[in-house]
């Protein structure tokens, strides 16, 4: 895929290949813009063995894998389908009942390359789809699941069917730095949503005995529309059979955050003393490592603090970001107030605590034994709904995965959803601080535009 170039206001290297609500298209023919059409095989008989072929090849390879986690292997199997100026997204989930859980377009010259992941329920509706393709190499005119002109087209425009390689479900920190090496570890595993709540406690389920059978467990699970996230220990062994199974879409060690700016102030004129905030002033939940609520900054506008199950049992910031975002989202430009010795709070915060102190690295990250997802969810739904928080600072990465070419990121993923839940969902990112204010009723708009300065900071408060 070719390296896209993103624009003015644009975001090109961002793909979001994964619509749930996107309507069938019924766009009405247009003789002066055609369509393109499949391409018409050479010898449609040989075109049809060939992926009927390729389907019972797939098939068995993955029935062999499952049958050694313990898995029952026919049903939920995803195989992975390429057609050309052909989008099957809608045959195959109106016509043979399937779920596409991921699907990706490319251009390639004047033809539309379409790849689709495809998850069969049961063994009947993927029996339906190679009978369809046996009446298409037979020139058969009985109508089962396709109508004739239907059945052509689907069957000209398939070019291949496979199976996912292990390679491909490798995520981006395990390529890099390989298995640990302890006898057990945490794994974060991504599994294709199987499209309805009954096959996902099915799957879980399939899932739990495969890690009990090799040592292991699984520990925590979050769901978005299109994946079950898991949180996985155990050995080596587990994570190289789940890296074969079907079902997983990655595999890959908890993720690394990106070191934060930080630094300590050898003199500066505090504010004597620190204002006292009032009960209309903006409020902002900072989601992070904690926050230092006697620092001599932020003393009196700090109004809540929870730790989220971090591992450390105490709310206090033990690492120094939190704090130092604290200090950003309530003075603004921090350089500026140590230039100009004018300190003026303006936005009161709540301190939703996520993230651990690392002390071999000293850097924040997410606790070994969480889903990323799933804490930052507990954090912003207490505070929606104990603090009417409408404004979230969420200011950390993945060093190794910012976003992804072929899928929305995870973590991108269960925000979006959250937003459009909790519909005043809002989210701020360091050290920009770029605020979406759409999502805000216009009054509160008004306020944050006369009372908070957004713009581009360098420098945060020290925490010691």
């Amino acid at each position: 895929m070719p390296t896209l170039q993103p624009g003015s206001g644009q975001y090109l290297h961002i793909e979001f290949v994964r619509d749930v609500k996107r309507q069938p298209e019924r766009r009405r023919p247009n003789p002066k813009f055609p369509r393109p059409k499949p391409p018409i095989p050479e010898d449609f008989h040989q075109h049809a063995q060939d992926v009927s072929q390729d389907i019972t090849e797939a098939v068995q390879q993955i029935s062999q894998v499952r049958q050694g986690c313990g898995i029952e292997p026919s049903t939920l199997l995803v195989l992975e389908f390429s057609s050309v100026n052909l989008d099957l997204r809608d045959i195959f989930e109106q016509r043979f009942r399937a779920w596409v859980v991921s699907e990706y377009k490319d251009k390639v010259g004047n033809q539309d390359r379409y790849r689709f992941l495809v998850q069969f329920p049961t063994e009947t509706s993927r029996q339906h789809l190679q009978e369809e393709i046996r009446l298409y190499r037979t020139e058969a005119n009985n109508i089962e699941v396709l109508p004739l002109s239907m059945r052509q087209n689907f069957c000209d425009a398939l070019q291949a069917v496979r199976s996912v390689s292990r390679d491909e479900r490798i995520g981006v920190r395990l390529r890099e730095e390989g298995f640990p090496d302890v006898e057990s570890f945490y794994v974060d595993v991504d599994l294709w949503h199987p499209g309805d709540s009954s096959a996902a406690r099915q799957v879980l389920k399939d899932i739990r005995s495969m890690c009990a059978k090799y040592g292991g467990a699984l520990t925590e699970e979050v769901r978005t529309s299109s994946l079950l996230l898991i949180k996985v220990y155990g050995s080596r062994q587990l994570a190289e059979a789940l890296l074969e199974l079907d079902w997983v879409a990655r595999v890959d060690l908890p993720p690394k955050l990106s070191q934060a700016y930080s630094q300590i102030f050898d003199e500066i004129t505090l504010p004597d003393p620190v204002p006292i905030p009032l009960d209309d002033d903006p409020l902002v939940c900072i989601v992070d490592s904690g926050v230092i609520s006697g620092h001599p900054l932020l003393v009196n506008w700090v109004i809540e603090e929870r730790d989220f199950d971090t591992g450390e049992n105490t709310t206090t910031d033990l690492n120094g970001h939190g704090t130092s975002v604290a200090g950003l989202v309530v003075y603004g430009d921090i350089a500026k107030c140590i230039e100009s010795h004018q300190w003026q709070p303006r936005v009161r915060i709540c301190s939703a605590k996520v993230l651990c102190h690392n002390r071999i690295s000293e850097e924040v990250d997410i606790p070994a034994n969480r889903r990323a997802e799933l804490i930052i969810e507990e954090a912003i739904r207490y505070f929606v709904h104990e603090r009417q928080c409408s404004i979230f600072n969420l200011s950390i990465a993945s060093r190794d995965e910012i976003y992804r070419l072929e899928r929305q990121f995870q973590w991108a993923e269960k925000l979006d959803e959250l937003a459009r839940e909790l519909v005043r969902g809002l989210f701020m990112e360091s050290p920009t601080l770029q605020l979406n204010l759409k999502l805000l009723p216009m009054e509160v708009i008004g306020q944050f535009r006369q009372r908070l300065e957004v713009v581009p900071v360098g420098v945060g408060l020290s925490s010691f």
